[in-house]
């Protein structure tokens, strides 16, 4: 993944190497190296992005399109500079291919009022003594004027955000063509099972396996799965009750994946 972090490095026998960050007066000594300037008592991370051939416009885009739960939930505030020093404030709500799960968001954190057939709020019943966490669904506005209008040839694809706790997007996650209409969702993990999420993902975080090696139980794979199947099952149910009642009626459009 190219990563590289300045460290502390320490052999604790049997484990191995031990890699301890740099803190205080060490590390501001780096950071001043580096370039990276920081007014006092500013808090949060700077991270520098060396020898990079990514526009900054794209690191942008980066940053919406994985941490967008952040800015709605938390007030997250991100700013980029390039090597000249201009400035790009990444702006998610901008963005188009991310405003339905936006919206889909607020749904799940309940800041939303639910409609009948444009929105729903789904709470995930328990696996053991664990909450899985909570499903928002909600047929895009633009979206909903075109069913009222009866225009079912128009072509959508649907995914759905699969977020943990801290509010990091690991995936949006689809099959193929959806159908219609389509439809934004987003799960929320719960604090119980982001533990069981994590190690079902691979270092770059952009998928869930529940026979990742790093699951150590059945039951943990058991997790990951029930999640995954709740989450597209909750999502074709959703998307059928939003049909216009003709398209319905004749069955609904054909899917190239099942549920």
């Amino acid at each position: 993944m190219g990563r590289c972090f300045f460290s502390r490095t320490e052999e604790v026998p049997p484990r191995g190497t031990r890699c301890d960050a740099y803190t205080g007066v060490e590390a501001d000594g780096i950071a001043m190296a580096l370039g990276m300037d920081r007014a006092e008592g500013d808090v949060g991370a700077t991270i520098a992005i060396l020898d990079c051939d990514l526009r900054i416009e794209a690191i942008s885009t980066g940053v919406e399109r994985s941490w967008w739960p952040r800015f709605l939930r938390d007030d997250f505030r991100v700013e980029l500079r390039d090597e000249t020093g201009r400035k790009v404030t990444p702006r998610p709500m901008m963005n188009s291919q991310i405003k339905p799960f936006w919206e889909a968001m607020e749904v799940a954190l309940g800041k939303a009022p639910r409609a009948a057939g444009r929105s729903k709020l789904v709470p995930f019943n328990r696996v053991g003594s664990l909450t899985l966490g909570k499903l928002g669904l909600v047929v895009p506005q633009n979206v909903a004027q075109s069913i009222e209008d009866d225009d079912a040839d128009l072509e959508y694809h649907s995914a759905i955000a699969m977020i943990r706790s801290p509010g990091m997007v690991v995936w949006h996650h689809r099959k193929g063509r959806m159908g219609f209409p389509p439809v934004a969702g987003v799960f929320l993990a719960d604090d119980d099972v982001d533990a069981i999420l994590r190690c079902s993902e691979p270092p770059e975080h952009n998928r869930r396996d529940e026979r990742a090696a790093r699951l150590g139980t059945d039951g943990e794979r058991g997790v990951v799965k029930a999640i995954k199947e709740r989450t597209w099952r909750a999502f074709r149910e959703f998307q059928t009750s939003a049909q216009p009642p003709s398209l319905r009626a004749a069955g609904g459009r054909a899917n190239s994946s099942g549920c």
